[in-house]
């Protein structure tokens, strides 16, 4: 019998916190032939790295979200000494944000109800057709690709449409577990069990590392910083500009250490990209002769 995975209590923390903060923009997946936005999450573009059956608008704390809103939508991005992690990633930081499953709550198949599934590929069919919208038929697009080397694929649907947002699946070991968001920009280290997660708008940015754990989706690093962003003034009653702040692991750093952290929890150098997108028809198809 598989059961959807169980929320890991730290990771839901942090989405939620993120829904209301990002939850206008959507910008899709990296696909093969497309250039990385790279670490720095320099477009418009919110993400999700929760998974456990969990529904939000994006994800992303709000550290400093007392803030008014920012300007340009720039960063910029380190990409010397890249560092190569295990399959896992390692701890490159004082502070590691260990993300432990708690909720002993069974949620259930892919839409929430109980349901029993023999194998993924039942499991996938069903969350594609339960999550099919007849109106974006044409446009919508489904991908599968390898994170970890179970030789189970993970599968992700882009809608192309920011209400419907972008969803990814896995199946681990019985367990059936997604994410369904706003939308998120990723890229991946294939059958090494390493994802970079990475969006934001408006001056506020993120980045997340993400591996498949015995429940689904978990987070290992999460970083987020602050750019070109205001703050009031009471006392001149004007909003007045603010030093750009970073942090890893909930811990507040440098701009330099936040990008020496982030590249040895991910390198961006042997990343991989998603391949071919099937129709609505076609991936039914390719899972049931997978």
């Amino acid at each position: 019998m598989a059961k959807a995975g169980k929320a890991a209590p730290i990771i839901l923390a942090v989405l939620v916190a993120a829904a209301m903060a990002l939850a206008a923009c959507s910008v899709g997946p990296n696909v093969e032939g497309q250039d990385s936005k790279g670490p720095s999450g320099t477009t418009d573009a919110q993400s999700t790295t929760d998974g456990h059956s969990t529904e939000t608008a994006g994800l992303g704390t709000t550290a400093g979200a007392e803030t008014g809103t920012g300007g340009e939508e720039t960063a910029s991005t380190a990409t010397d000494d890249r560092t190569d992690e295990p399959t896992t990633g390692g701890d490159p930081t004082p502070t590691t944000a260990e993300a432990t499953s708690t909720d002993d709550t069974d949620t259930g198949g892919p839409t929430g109800d109980p349901g029993d599934y023999v194998s993924w590929k039942e499991a996938y069919i069903e969350f594609v057709l339960d999550m099919h919208d007849q109106d974006l038929t044409e446009q919508t697009e489904y991908f599968l690709f390898h994170l970890n080397d179970d030789g189970v694929p993970e599968m992700f649907i882009d809608y192309n449409v920011t209400a419907m947002g972008v969803a990814m699946c896995t199946y681990v070991d019985g367990t059936f577990d997604y994410i369904h968001e706003g939308s998120f920009t990723f890229e991946y280290h294939e059958r090494r069990n390493l994802m970079l997660v990475y969006g934001g708008r408006m001056g506020d940015y993120f980045n997340a590392v993400v591996f498949i754990d015995e429940f689904g989706f978990d987070m290992l690093h999460y970083g987020e910083f602050h750019l070109d962003q205001t703050e009031y003034n009471e006392e001149s009653g004007e909003y007045e500009p603010i030093d750009d702040r970073f942090f890893w692991d909930g811990e507040p750093v440098d701009e330099a250490d936040y990008y020496t952290y982030l590249d040895a929890a991910y390198d961006t150098a042997v990343s991989s990209y998603l391949g071919t997108a099937y129709s609505y028809p076609e991936i039914i198809s390719v899972i049931e002769g997978y």
